[in-house]
């Protein structure tokens, strides 16, 4: 049986006189596969909070750098957890992650069922 969730996350950072991030998208993901959304790096290191909720079924959220994202993808594939990975939660319906950013440097977030 084919079945599709919709997930809604949110990433938001505050931090002092940076400008706020705030992030909202509604992903549809189908069952075995990645989704991946890719969000800007702040101009310093910053605290993100990574809030989702999946509207039908668990999901697994895994947070990294964007350059780290092949390989902590493909880990999570496989049920591993990679070394590279900032942050994640596996098989819950909502939850949330809170992980630091490096200055500069994009991230990622991984959603899959």
């Amino acid at each position: 049986m084919f079945r599709v969730m919709l997930v809604t996350f949110m990433a938001t950072a505050l931090a002092g006189c940076q400008s706020k991030l705030k992030d909202s998208r509604t992903l549809i993901v189908e069952p075995a596969g990645i989704n991946t959304v890719y969000i800007d790096g702040p101009k310093y290191d910053q605290k993100v909070t990574v809030e989702f909720s999946s509207s039908d079924c668990p999901v697994s959220v895994f947070v990294c750098l964007k350059q780290n994202e092949q390989t902590v993808g493909a880990a999570a594939d496989v049920g591993q957890l990679h070394a590279d990975l900032l942050g994640s939660v596996q098989k819950v319906a909502s939850g949330t992650i809170e992980v630091t950013i490096p200055a500069k440097q994009d991230f990622a977030v991984l959603v899959m069922e």
